[in-house]
């Protein structure tokens, strides 16, 4: 853990009061006046545990009598009044010791979002008729454009409009791999230009910039409280009056039934509220999980409180949306089956006659075609609403489109089926001449992102998708998953959805605004956030700031871990305690021993969940 200049500070002033109090114990034991010691231990009690009598006084007030901090001034004062000086300071000094450590650990994890704040650079060059002005970030509108320089970080989010270059989008993302930016790639403030100039027009404001979502994000995950959390809490609020009231009795009681010394009861009732405190208890289940969500945040995933995590532990089936989810959106020729020409051919005249088009569909054609396109002379060209286009192509008359579009065109003949798969058909002269199968090509990391969610223990992973069933069944066969179900509107995955989570905890992934209420109906929602819609990242548990599907088993791990962590810290501090408190109660363990037990143990958790966190 990283050590702050505040927890040195404490630490050397908490040595201090160390030294203090070996100094008294000495000089009492050299038979210095008791008076004098008295007086000197009450000054270090004041010195060393001021805030913690301010405290549990200004908790009193507010209604808290049961705090922790009451607990221990609690013992402290009654070991004063019974003599016990040093053990007294014990309490004081070791309880201090540990809420340092419990800082150190909160610091140490909040330094996730520490550091994405200093993602975006304090300033920006906006590029103005005058030329390049400085301003800061928030001062950039959209439609501004800005500047990029080689080893400068971009200021706010846009879209490429000028220049190229490789940009390192890992504090944004958690990807290693730079990316190759050019006119028209969507790019987003804190991504680091490495080679080359880039002119962006700016198309979110500083406080919606993607940094500035995931800050907000991940500050905002803290207030998510797990039901471990919530149950942690009552039960210290019940359990922390039983054990005041039970020291109390055990003072009054003891002395009675076994006949013994005020004194000896009065020390092992101390001991035993000091080692019952649950501040332990309380401290470190929250930092297991916060600790765990800041380790997340550095891989680019956001998981929105320890709520969350919980459910993440125990999800046993993961369903995908296909396009932007599983598949990257962008079609890529699959197939060509010519009828009475060649392959080649038919890919050309298609590619021609599709040139003006931007349609998705045309530009994939294009694509496969390379560089022939725009070869021959294309002296016509119609498109026909989504159809399909016709075009005259050095002479010849070319219809490319569904098998609709044909027909209706004349075309006569048998036009084949294409077994459901995306397609479009050529005729030339009149003539069926053959068809192009299209698909959605798979994101690299589809097919290992559902092994690695096997790895982790999910038994079931299946598509949905609004596009062709065959389209969807195609993609969930091709990714290894159970099952891919197509043809769906958003309200129909809902549905599914459901029957989903009647047989395990079921998450779902998607990136488009219509995966919405997917993602809000399923046990965990998921979505891509670097280039999901604001809907999808609004009504998800867990935002993916990257592109890759892979990172959802990232997250379950991770929130596994964090619940056994969060489970060792429990049972560990329970134990301690247990082992502890049978001792106090017999009168085997002095004040000290309970002070360093409840300490340790509290110590021992959140290192324990701070290590746990890196």
């Amino acid at each position: 853990m990283k050590l702050y200049p505040e927890h040195k500070k404490e630490f050397l002033f908490l040595g201090i009061c160390l030294l203090l109090t070996a100094g008294l114990f000495a000089a009492e034991k050299l038979d210095a006046e008791p008076w004098m010691c008295a007086v000197g231990y009450a000054l270090l009690y004041l010195l060393a545990g001021g805030e913690v009598f301010l405290a549990a006084l200004k908790k009193l007030f507010k209604g808290r009598p049961f705090s922790e901090e009451t607990l221990m001034s609690i013992a402290a004062i009654g070991a004063f009044c019974i003599g016990s000086y040093v053990e007294g300071a014990a309490v004081l000094i070791f309880y201090r010791v540990g809420e340092t450590f419990n800082d150190m650990a909160s610091d140490n994890a909040r330094d996730s979002v520490a550091a994405l704040m200093k993602v975006c650079p304090e300033s920006a060059s906006l590029v103005t008729d005058a030329g390049e002005k400085t301003v800061r970030p928030s001062e950039g509108w959209v439609g501004d454009i800005v500047a990029g320089r080689p080893g400068e970080k971009l200021p706010l989010d846009g879209v490429v409009v000028s220049g190229s270059a490789s940009i390192d989008t890992a504090a944004v993302t958690g990807e290693s791999a730079p990316r190759f930016a050019e006119a028209g790639t969507e790019v987003f403030a804190g991504c680091l230009c490495l080679d080359g100039a880039l002119r962006v027009r700016v198309t979110a404001e500083y406080e919606d910039s993607t940094v500035a979502n995931m800050i907000k994000l991940t500050e905002h995950a803290a207030e998510r409280k797990a039901k471990t959390e919530r149950f942690i809490s009552k039960f210290a609020a019940i359990y922390t009056p039983c054990v005041v009231g039970a020291e109390a009795v055990y003072a009054i009681a003891m002395p009675h039934i076994l006949g013994g010394g005020w004194e000896a009861c009065v020390r092992n009732a101390l001991g035993f509220l000091v080692v019952c405190c649950p501040c332990a208890l309380v401290l470190s289940v929250p930092l297991a999980f916060f600790s765990a969500c800041g380790r997340a945040t550095k891989s680019g995933v956001l998981i929105k409180g320890g709520a969350t995590m919980e459910r993440l532990a125990k999800v046993g089936a993961v369903v995908f949306d296909k396009t932007g989810t599983v598949t990257d959106g962008r079609l890529e020729v699959a197939s060509v089956v010519p009828e009475g020409i060649g392959e080649a051919e038919l890919l050309k005249y298609a590619a021609s006659a599709e040139h003006s088009s931007k349609h998705p569909i045309a530009e994939a054609i294009k694509r496969s075609c390379g560089e022939r396109v725009g070869a021959e002379r294309v002296d016509v060209f119609a498109e026909s609403g989504g159809r399909g286009v016709r075009a005259r192509v050095d002479g010849a008359d070319v219809l490319v489109g569904s098998r609709r579009f044909l027909k209706e065109e004349g075309v006569s003949g048998e036009l084949p089926d294409a077994g459901g798969a995306t397609a479009v058909w050529v005729a030339v002269g009149g003539e069926f001449r053959g068809f192009i199968t299209l698909r959605d090509e798979l994101k690299p990391d589809a097919e290992e992102a559902v092994r690695r969610l096997r790895k982790t223990g999910v038994s079931r992973v299946a598509v949905f998708s609004g596009d062709a069933p065959e389209a969807a069944s195609a993609a969930a066969e091709r990714i290894g998953a159970d099952e891919g179900v197509g043809g769906l509107l958003p309200a129909d995955k809902c549905s599914l959805l459901e029957k989903e989570k009647e047989r395990a905890v079921t998450a779902f992934a998607g990136d488009g605004i219509n995966d919405a209420p997917a993602i809000a109906a399923a046990d965990v929602g998921v979505a891509m956030g670097a280039l999901g819609s604001d809907a999808a990242i609004e009504a998800a548990d867990v935002v993916l700031m990257g592109d890759s599907p892979s990172r959802i088993a990232d997250a379950i791990s991770v929130s596994k871990k964090a619940l056994a962590v969060a489970k060792e810290n429990i049972w560990f501090c329970l134990l301690v305690k247990a082992a502890v408190l049978v001792a106090s109660a017999l009168g085997y363990a002095p004040l000290w021993l309970a002070v360093v037990a409840d300490v340790g143990a509290a110590v021992a958790a959140v290192a324990n969940s701070a290590l746990n966190g890196r």
